[in-house]
């Protein structure tokens, strides 16, 4: 989705390069450095990871600064689930690196995950003073404007930030919950295999199914949704071995998901 929002914008052809380890899903330090040093303008990475829920270690986002700086390649680091982060050592992030700020990391947040209005589309973007004064100019023309609904949760935050905290520490919680309950019935129902998710809202599985479609089958046959690996994993191949699921419902739907799996 973020090739098609760049075409979208500059109306020219991206060509996605692929950083993740297959078999483990962490990022593949040495193809991200290969692909920065090889010419990438810009490397675009979301931290957690969505469909697989990865959190960036401190050394891997310290060599991607560092690497970036050298060859003068932008960081976009798309943050949206930053608040939903359950290892132990947190979250990392190009904000957090001791001393300035690199001038072309942008590091973008948002309300849409925490505070379930993905159709409102607020945000907002952390970067250094050069850089935010180019990005102006090329977001007025193409976005008008600061949408209004932007100004109505920069007032609750203002007024009522400690209502907010409590209310994001809950989702996350609630995700949490989610995922702990969903994970063994799936494995039960379709004998698929968990990967215990270290941040977002998802969750992922390893499936052996002839493709990716054939397990959203099997698992529409059983009266649930579930997304393919391929909408999110570059290759050429229709199986990607892996499945995601969302974990960002109720108590009680999630229960009815586990209740439709488990059902004979």
């Amino acid at each position: 989705y973020h090739v098609k929002q760049l075409q979208a914008v500059f109306g020219e052809s991206f060509t996605p390069e692929p950083i993740l380890r297959p078999t483990s899903l962490r990022p593949d330090m040495e193809e991200v450095e290969k692909a920065l040093r090889g010419g990438l303008e810009a490397l675009i990475f979301t931290n957690p990871a969505n469909p697989d829920g990865v959190v960036w270690q401190p050394d891997e986002i310290r060599r991607l600064v560092d690497v970036a700086r050298e060859v003068g390649a932008y960081l976009i680091c798309d943050e949206c689930y930053v608040d939903m982060v359950y290892v132990q050592n947190g979250h990392s992030s190009p904000l957090d690196i001791e001393g300035e700020l690199y001038d072309r990391a942008i590091v973008c947040r948002g309300f849409s995950k925490s505070l379930g209005c993905q159709s409102w589309r607020v945000g907002y973007a952390v970067t250094s003073p050069v850089t935010a004064a180019s990005i102006v100019t090329v977001m007025d023309p193409v976005y008008i404007c600061t949408p209004f609904v932007q100004h109505a949760i920069a007032e609750y935050i203002l007024n009522y930030y400690d209502e907010y905290e409590q209310h994001v520490q809950e989702c996350a919680r609630l995700i949490r919950d989610n995922w702990k309950l969903l994970y063994p019935a799936f494995e039960k129902a379709l004998g698929w295999r968990a990967i215990d998710p270290q941040g977002s809202m998802y969750g992922i599985f390893n499936h052996d199914c002839p493709s990716d479609a054939d397990a959203v089958k099997a698992a529409v046959r059983k009266g649930v949704g579930v997304c393919p690996g391929n909408m999110f994993i570059v290759g050429p191949d229709e199986r990607t071995g892996f499945v995601r699921i969302h974990c960002g419902v109720s108590r009680e739907k999630a229960m009815k998901v586990r209740d439709a799996l488990l059902q004979d």
